[in-house]
C-alpha cells in the first residue's frame, strides 16, 4: 500500500531532502509554539515552500509539510481529488499531532492547497485551530476571469522544479486534468466544497490572501470568499499582499512568513 508521503520539520533540525541547510537553523523546539501544515499548490509539491522554511523554522514553529496525492512522492496516490485529499490530509495531520502534541495547529494552503484546506475544513472543522488560505477561486473561469497560467519565476532554480513537478505527476496533460478538478470546486450557492462544519462544531478563524498581482480567479472571489470565512467565525479575515503574485512561498517568502507569523500571533493572543 502506498503511503502518503509527507516532511516533518522541526525547529531543531532541517530536512535534506527540501534543501535547507542546517546551520540557517538557530531556534530550539518549543511546545508552546503552534505546528504549522503547509499544503503546495497544483502541479507542484511540498518543495514550494523550501525557501519559505527557514523563516518558519526560526521562528520555533515545527512544521508538516506533505505531498498532495498525484504530486511530489504522492504521486502514486493520485490522480489528485478532493475526495482523496481530505481524508489522507486529516489521517497525517492527526498523526502529528498525536506524535509532537502541539499547542495549537494551523494549516497554510495555495491556489489548489487552499482549496484542498477548505475542503478539509468543511469535513473536520476541529482538524486545526486555525487557517490560512492563498489565491484561492471559488467559481470556474467566466467572461469577468479567465483560466490562466499563474506568474512563474524566473529564477533557473526555480523554473526547473517546477518543470520537475510537472513531469513528475506525469506530463501536462495530468496537469490540464488537476487544473480542471479545480475549477469544480465551488463555495457558496448551494454547491459542493463548504458548508457548516459537521457534527454542528464551529470553523476556526481563516485568514484569505490575495496578491494585488494574483490571478484573475483568485482576485474576482478574494471579496465573496472572505465574506464566507467571516459568516463562519468572525475572527476570520482578508488581507491582500501587495507588489505579489499567485506562490508566494516562491516569489514573496519572507514576507509570507512573516505574514503567518503576525496572524498565528494575532489570532491567539486575542483567544
Amino acid at each position: 500500500m502506498a503511503l502518503f508521503a509527507s516532511t516533518y520539520c522541526l525547529p531543531s533540525a532541517a530536512p535534506s531532502n527540501l534543501d535547507v541547510q542546517p546551520s540557517s537553523i538557530s531556534a530550539t523546539v518549543t511546545r508552546s509554539e503552534p505546528a504549522l501544515i503547509l499544503i503546495h499548490g497544483g502541479a507542484s509539491s511540498s518543495r514550494m515552500y523550501k525557501d519559505m522554511l527557514p523563516y518558519l523554522l526560526n521562528r520555533g514553529y515545527p512544521l508538516l509539510v506533505p505531498d498532495l496525492p498525484g504530486h511530489g512522492r504522492s504521486v502514486s496516490l493520485g490522480p489528485f481529488t478532493f475526495s482523496r485529499s481530505t481524508p489522507l490530509l486529516h489521517d497525517a495531520i492527526t498523526a502529528f499531532k498525536a506524535r509532537y502534541q502541539p499547542a495549537k495547529t494551523v494549516i497554510v494552503g495555495i491556489s489548489l492547497g487552499g482549496q484542498a484546506v477548505l475542503d478539509l475544513l468543511a469535513h473536520h472543522p476541529n482538524i486545526a485551530d486555525a487557517a490560512i488560505v492563498s489565491g484561492v477561486a471559488i467559481h470556474p473561469p467566466d467572461d469577468k476571469a479567465q483560466g490562466e497560467v499563474p506568474h512563474l519565476p524566473s529564477s533557473q532554480k526555480w523554473t526547473q522544479i517546477i518543470i520537475g513537478d510537472v513531469q513528475a505527476m506525469g506530463g501536462i496533460e495530468k496537469a490540464q486534468a488537476l487544473q480542471a478538478e479545480s475549477f469544480a470546486f465551488r463555495l457558496g450557492d448551494g454547491g459542493e466544497g463548504i458548508r457548516d462544519g459537521e457534527n454542528g462544531l464551529e470553523w476556526p478563524p481563516v485568514l484569505v490572501v490575495v496578491g494585488d498581482k494574483d490571478t484573475a480567479m483568485a482576485r474576482r472571489d478574494f471579496d465573496e470568499l472572505s465574506s464566507l470565512m467571516r459568516a463562519k467565525n468572525d475572527m476570520s479575515k482578508g488581507t491582500v499582499i501587495q507588489d505579489a503574485w499567485h506562490n508566494h512561498s516562491i516569489d514573496v517568502p519572507e514576507r509570507f512568513a512573516e505574514l503567518v507569523d503576525e496572524w498565528v500571533k494575532d489570532v491567539f493572543c486575542a483567544e
